[in-house]
């Protein structure tokens, strides 16, 4: 393991690794085998021992002759086993980048947790692919010696071997580059929604919101609550913060006027009738949620787009149907000092 260290004393014991790199290649790097555990990571090169799983190579070098940790789940391995290795003491000290790669290919692939003692700071399950994947992690709250642990747990089959490579802690943020390889997006989160049909993101205040329109409900039909999810800055995950009374929600425009945040969406249909009428909120900075701002008249409305033009604002909403015809109006409205109004209307067939 290639370190930089800082020495307390005259003796090695006094010594804490600051930053700290390794690929494996030439040893574990001071990493040791948990002993609290069912089994062994093992250092290798080349294929697994087992078909449909497992890299075919390290991530160091891209070529057979590069060594990677990973965990066999084979035989005598049963689902639930779990492998612990851990890293040499390291010194956390302000913001510091952890990085690693992971490879996790093959139907029966368990799940990968890495923890900074006992905090949770990265969980994967299942297959991603036959690829290796960074992970950058940025590290502030976590302070003094700390040892970092790979827990990887055997799935139900064989083909569940899971790998870890390139292991560093530097000093400082993460930088991300993603011009430098090939990256793929992966699944981060599951919200619930019910038929969403539209999804807008936004900022308040330095919180980050996504606004979901939700059409219809197994249960409650078309006239079905619309989902507003805000995101936990110190996990990252979105939770839900508030609902929003719609009938056939289908769209979503978040926009600003002055200093003012607006959300409207989009009533298409409440089971029974296309004649809804819209819904404008405005963020309210007293009670930090969205309160309705203004009903606007649409016919079976599918879609918003705010827009300016010479510091003034429109409204444009595209109108499906009425319940009789698709050969309606939609309409432009203009924002007129503390409202919408509505301005023109424009012949089109079934707006969408």
């Amino acid at each position: 393991m290639h370190v930089r260290t800082v020495c307390t004393g005259s003796y090695a014991p006094d010594c804490q690794l600051l930053e700290a790199t390794c690929n494996f290649d030439v040893s574990l790097c001071g990493f040791e085998q948990g002993t609290d555990d069912k089994f062994d990571w093992t250092r290798r090169k080349g294929n697994t021992p087992s078909s449909g799983t497992g890299p075919s190579f390290d991530h160091t070098t891209g070529n057979m002759t590069g060594y990677f940790m990973y965990i066999e789940a084979s035989s005598p391995r049963k689902r639930e086993d779990n492998a612990k290795l851990y890293s040499p003491p390291l010194t956390f000290a302000g913001h510091m980048c952890l990085e690693f790669y992971y490879h996790m290919s093959g139907v029966a692939i368990g799940s990968l947790k890495v923890t900074i003692d006992e905090k949770v700071v990265f969980s994967r399950s299942g297959h991603r692919g036959n690829i290796w994947y960074k992970v950058s992690i940025n590290v502030s709250a976590i302070v003094g010696l700390r040892w970092v642990t790979f827990e990887g747990v055997v799935g139900n089959g064989d083909s569940g071997d899971i790998a870890i490579d390139d292991f560093s802690l530097t000093a400082g943020s993460c930088a991300y580059d993603c011009s430098q390889k090939f990256h793929h997006f992966e699944k981060k989160q599951d919200l619930p929604t019910r038929g969403g049909s539209d999804v807008e993101h936004f900022t308040i205040s330095g919180n980050r919101f996504l606004a979901f329109a939700n059409y219809k409900s197994d249960t409650e039909g078309f006239n079905t609550d619309s989902f507003i999810y805000k995101q936990n800055d110190s996990t990252g995950i979105f939770l839900l913060y508030q609902t929003l009374g719609t009938h056939g929600g289908i769209d979503m425009e978040y926009f600003k006027t002055g200093d003012q945040h607006y959300l409207a969406v989009a009533n298409h249909y409440d089971g029974t009738s296309y004649r809804q009428n819209s819904t404008i909120y405005q963020w309210s900075l007293s009670q930090e949620q969205f309160d309705v701002f203004q009903s606007i008249e649409t016919l079976g409305a599918t879609s918003f787009e705010f827009f300016e033009i010479t510091n003034e604002q429109f409204l444009a909403i595209s109108n499906f149907r009425d319940g009789h015809f698709y050969s309606i109006n939609s309409f432009i409205y203009k924002w007129n000092s503390n409202k919408f109004e509505k301005i023109q209307d424009i012949a089109i067939e079934g707006g969408s």
